[in-house]
């Protein structure tokens, strides 16, 4: 991801770190709210872009799949 996009994580608010979290627990209506902003900065947007970004460990990584999944960013 180009350095542009890696700052669009923290310039566009708390959604990119946020989103998948927030899906994970069950509140797929903010989730979503903060998937939408992302699309609008970033419409092209997937969880690889999100995973490749920053270092996970294989269960984290699992867990913001499932998240992205839940609120259709995978």
């Amino acid at each position: 991801m180009p350095v542009a996009g890696f700052w669009n994580y923290f310039t566009e608010g708390p959604s990119a770190a946020t989103c998948r979290p927030a899906a994970l627990a069950g509140r797929l209506d903010e989730a979503r709210g903060f998937a939408a902003a992302i699309r609008r900065t970033l419409p092209d947007h997937r969880a690889d872009d999100f995973i490749g970004t920053f270092r996970f460990d294989a269960d984290a990584e699992a867990l913001s799949r499932q998240g992205a999944r839940r609120i259709g960013l995978s």
